[in-house]
């Protein structure tokens, strides 16, 4: 396997990980460590965004730097990753993009989110309105849900007929359908 599927590998993996992570922390202790996982939002969205730019839109060569030298891709990756099917229908990536600024940056370097959150209460510590958390939980997954749909494809790359069904199970599973699937 080219080292630039590797690296998309493991980064998509990495991320899946912060995924449930994210989804263990805050169901675990009833929020307590909520702040902790809202923290790892951001590095989870950089990781499936560049494991999936290497899938996409890498070569050997940036891997390789990549890997040596720490120099990730530069630039809105989300463009470049949803100039490819099935991502140029569905701009996963560009919302991924937004949130990472607008709303993680606070949380993952000590910003007032993290602080807001941990005096939300009479005392010090995480409490964050359940709302709040249910977003949280709610984008881990989609992230979570996006990262294996990506690694499945690029193992489809390998063996397309296993790939294949794999994505269909996931659909069938995930995706909403207009009408009930047949008993």
């Amino acid at each position: 396997m080219p080292e630039h599927h590797r690296t998309a590998l493991a980064l998509l993996r990495a991320a899946y990980d912060d995924a449930v992570a994210i989804n263990h922390l805050v169901g675990s202790l009833r929020g307590e460590l909520a702040g902790s996982a809202f923290s790892l939002l951001r590095p989870m969205n950089d990781k499936i965004k560049r494991g999936s730019w290497f899938f996409f839109c890498g070569d050997e060569e940036s891997a390789l730097d990549f890997l040596k030298n720490d120099n990730a891709p530069k630039g809105n990756l989300a463009q470049h990753i949803e100039l490819h099917p099935p991502f140029d229908q569905l701009r996963i990536f560009s919302e991924l993009y937004q949130n990472a600024f607008k709303f993680f940056h606070s949380f993952t370097h000590g910003g007032n989110q993290i602080a807001n959150g941990y005096m939300a209460s009479s005392g010090i510590g995480a409490s964050y309105p359940d709302d709040k958390i249910i977003q949280a939980i709610d984008h881990a997954h989609a992230v979570g849900i996006t990262a294996v749909q990506v690694m499945v494809m690029l193992g489809g790359e390998y063996d397309l007929a296993t790939g294949h069904d794999i994505l269909d199970q996931l659909a069938a599973r995930f995706l909403p359908t207009a009408t009930p699937p047949p008993p």
